[in-house]
């Protein structure tokens, strides 16, 4: 927030994301609920939310190309919606998306006719208000992920063209 306002950040960013549980490249295997919170709400944060792929630390940036296309396919398998959406949009903020074209159609398939995407597997049944709350984060997500792929997937072909 500080950035935002036009502040220099204090402590300096750099200084605190070698203190991130990120940073720490954990056992892959420990990834999973609300850890996958914290790796994805750390690469928003330190990438602007994908405006700047660079500001990710070359190491975090490594563990990540390795490790994220085996977490996107777990979360794809389980059909973790909300979770797998918020690591596409991972993907997207690399400095090299992979942009996984299986893990796209698979998560496109889950979102429902009127944009409502699950959390967990299929929709749950109830009445419109009583639902809001289970499907609004992971509908956002959806949103986010996709104007997020899509516009880093035209802005790679735009510098290819050019």
């Amino acid at each position: 927030f500080q950035r935002r306002f036009g502040l220099a950040a204090r402590p300096p960013e750099a200084d605190l994301v070698a203190t991130t549980w990120l940073a720490g490249t954990p056992e892959p295997w420990t990834v999973e609920g609300h850890t996958a919170y914290d790796i994805t709400h750390t690469v928003f944060h330190l990438t602007d939310w994908g405006e700047n792929p660079g500001g990710l630390p070359p190491s975090v940036a490594e563990y990540l190309a390795t490790w994220l296309p085996v977490w996107i396919d777990d979360w794809l398998d389980l059909e973790r919606w909300d979770l797998l959406g918020e690591l596409l949009v991972v993907d997207a903020c690399l400095p090299r998306p992979t942009l996984d074209e299986a893990a796209w159609r698979g998560f496109a398939a889950a979102q429902q006719p009127d944009g409502a995407m699950p959390a967990v597997r299929t929709m749950p049944e109830g009445d419109p208000e009583s639902l809001f709350d289970l499907v609004y984060h992971p509908t956002l997500v959806a949103a986010f992920a996709s104007l997020l792929a899509t516009s880093r997937a035209l802005s790679e072909l735009a510098h290819t063209a050019s």
